[in-house]
């Protein structure tokens, strides 16, 4: 097992002027912040999705007991009544990464040991005109410093300058139809989008380059459910060749080849019924989706028009320190090739056990207390029989770095998972948290599966399905409301499937990462 030797990192190889100015700039930011009056609860707080946010509160100021050094560009009226008004909002995120063994490679190389800088901006504008009408614009800038390891230069890390989000709302209310907030939103443009877990739709925000698409979302808001009912295609960098730093100048467009739609619900099973089986509040989610796209899959490949249908469960234990998640979905289709179609027949699901103290434990010294335990099991379905037809799960558009590890080595393709997890609160701004990845295939004649669906080994090189493990350890500090400050250390240890693909050697990670938000 090689240790992550830390040194490296003073020999970062990048565009030392650009990169090193950004981080000293969002340093900068994050001492000027520490100046400013810290605002109180009342206060709208950030949402990774900016355009959940409503900057309309700063209308009564009067209610506030502090007042933040960026209001005045937070919500601006345009006229007398501030039915018209405009928000600002920006993010700078640096990270600077350290690999040793990048994807278990056992050669030694140089290639496989790298320390690179990531920097992602986003800032964006929000235009209300009264409460029917809406116009969001998000732009963003990804770079990253010369990344050298074997996939080289990524396009979840690059993209010059591009358009994240340009929508249109248009809303509608509906009325005391039912309690709650009751309306319909059609959405248009260019959007990101995440549904419940986000195990089939997410932003990918751990990527220096977040997901979005284009096409039409229509909102229903009704007794506090949210439907959606949506026509989507996936925005992708369309250069075509080597990947190029002048290829992440042009602006990304929808892939033609590629369609998202789908019906997703999600809110609160009625009360009468949780109460009635003894439990709490209960959330459900219930979808129907369809990716329509080119995949290959153990050998068959083609234009895939593939169905998604599943649900979710998730909430509170009668005993109030105790939670669950169930997930589950079926997956059918077809993939259409030349001469025979291959059908689709596929699953998955998930489960997870929690306990969350609600008040201190006696495991607690000083500041530092338990937060949580976790233990869940993730399945995704494999394929038994290389070619003809396709057992293999596709997540489709989820996030991918928070379900299988840190490392995003790991996939939800055949795959089974076995997550203990603990986290530790220190005082109120720090949390520290430890999890555990144990991965099995769940078809010994199907491939290893990387995040992103390449084959990191195919299902031939051996029957073994222990794949490995991995640990992670992660340190999360909030500075103050616009300033996050977090640093982990992630290493897998190889199981036998991976060595006898000649993929022996334990990996290691090191990451830090600031994010100022405003």
């Amino acid at each position: 097992m090689r240790i992550l030797n830390l040194s490296g990192l003073s020999g970062i190889e990048y565009d030392k002027k650009n990169n090193l100015n950004q981080f000293l700039i969002i340093i900068m930011m994050g001492l000027v912040s520490m100046l400013s009056a810290e605002a109180d609860d009342k206060h709208p707080s950030y949402n990774l999705f900016r355009y959940n946010e409503d900057w309309s509160e700063l209308a009564h100021k009067e209610q506030l007991k502090s007042t933040d050094f960026f209001d005045p560009v937070k919500y601006i009226p345009l006229n007398q009544s501030g039915s018209n008004w405009l928000s600002f909002g920006f993010e700078e995120r640096v990270r600077v990464e350290k690999w040793s063994d990048f994807q278990f490679d056992p050669s030694g190389t140089k290639d496989n040991q790298d320390a690179f800088v990531l920097n992602r901006i986003r800032t964006n504008v929000d235009l209300h005109l009264g409460p029917n009408l809406r116009l969001f614009a998000e732009l963003k800038s990804a770079i990253e410093g010369f990344r050298s390891l074997p996939s080289n230069r990524r396009r979840q890390d690059r993209d010059t300058i591009d358009l994240q989000n340009l929508f249109a709302d248009f809303t509608s209310p509906l009325g005391a139809v039912l309690s709650g907030d009751n309306r319909i939103v059609l959405r248009v443009g260019r959007q990101e989008m995440a549904r419940g877990s986000e195990r089939f739709i997410g932003s990918r925000n751990f990527a220096n380059v977040r997901q979005s698409f284009d096409g039409i979302n229509a909102m229903l808001y009704a007794g506090g459910w949210r439907f959606s009912a949506f026509g989507l295609r996936i925005v992708r960098d369309l250069s075509l060749g080597e990947v190029k730093p002048d290829s992440f100048n042009n602006f990304n467009l929808p892939d033609s080849n590629s369609g998202f739609f789908g019906i997703y619900g999600e809110g609160f099973v009625p009360s009468l019924l949780s109460n009635a089986i003894g439990f709490g509040p209960m959330g459900l989610d219930l979808y129907v989706l369809r990716r329509d796209d080119d995949q290959v899959f153990n050998g068959t490949g083609g234009n895939s028009d593939r169905y998604a249908v599943g649900g979710r469960l998730h909430g509170k234990f009668p005993m109030a320190s105790f939670g669950y998640e169930i997930e589950g979905a079926y997956e059918f289709g077809n993939i259409h090739r030349q001469g025979q179609d291959a059908d689709i027949n596929a699953s998955m699901f998930t489960v997870a056990l929690n306990y969350q103290p609600t008040q201190r434990t006696p495991l607690a010294v000083g500041p530092v207390d338990l937060k949580m335990i976790q233990i869940g099991f993730d399945y995704a379905s494999g394929d038994n029989n290389p070619g003809g037809d396709v057992q293999t799960f596709d997540p489709m558009f989820q996030t991918r770095h928070k379900f299988f590890g840190f490392m995003d080595f790991i996939g939800r393709f055949n795959i089974m998972d076995l997550r203990p997890r603990i986290d530790f609160s220190i005082g109120k701004r720090t949390t520290f948290r430890i999890d555990q990845h144990i991965f099995w295939r769940s078809e010994k004649q199907d491939a290893l599966y990387s995040v992103s669906g390449g084959v990191i080994a195919p299902g031939r090189t051996g029957s073994n399905r222990y794949v490995g493990t991995e640990t992670d350890l992660t340190l999360k500090h909030r500075l103050n409301r616009h300033t996050d400050i977090e640093t982990g250390f992630s290493h897998f240890y190889t199981g036998d499937f991976l060595d006898n693909a000649a993929l022996s050697e334990d990996s290691d990670w090191f990451y830090l990462m600031m994010t100022y938000t405003f």
